[in-house]
């Protein structure tokens, strides 16, 4: 789905509405727990705008390198993002120690909204 639109109008006017979606959906999360539908309606928005905006992220850094780089520079970012996979249960768990669950969901919704950031600004200096 993100795919087509992407073709029609984009990655940057489709990643930054979709990775708002994600941010939002994702700390909400922690606000849902105890409304079961709620939390598997929100649940399945956040899994669709992560889950799908992820390979649209892969693809769009995939333009930025020249063809005989790009399998390289595209495997290093997917790299660091598996790396970061890692560290960020282990960094929830350490936290959840100290914070309660709303807290921890609205902390998880931060990458997100760096990913926003970067987009946006990849978008105004983009050729």
């Amino acid at each position: 789905v993100m795919g087509l639109k992407i073709d029609k109008i984009g990655f940057y006017k489709v990643l930054i509405p979709i990775f708002l979606v994600a941010v939002i959906s994702v700390a909400l999360i922690g606000y849902a727990v105890s409304h079961i539908v709620l939390l598997f309606v929100i649940i399945f928005i956040a899994g669709f705008a992560i889950v799908g905006g992820q390979p649209a992220i892969n693809a769009l850094s995939a333009s930025y390198y020249p063809v005989s780089l790009r399998t390289t520079g595209v495997g290093w970012s997917i790299g660091i993002a598996r790396l970061g996979s890692v560290i960020g249960p282990l960094f929830g768990g350490y936290l959840s120690q100290f914070l309660v669950i709303t807290h921890l969901f609205v902390i998880a919704a931060i990458p997100s909204l760096f990913v926003i950031i970067m987009l946006m600004i990849q978008a105004k200096y983009r050729p």
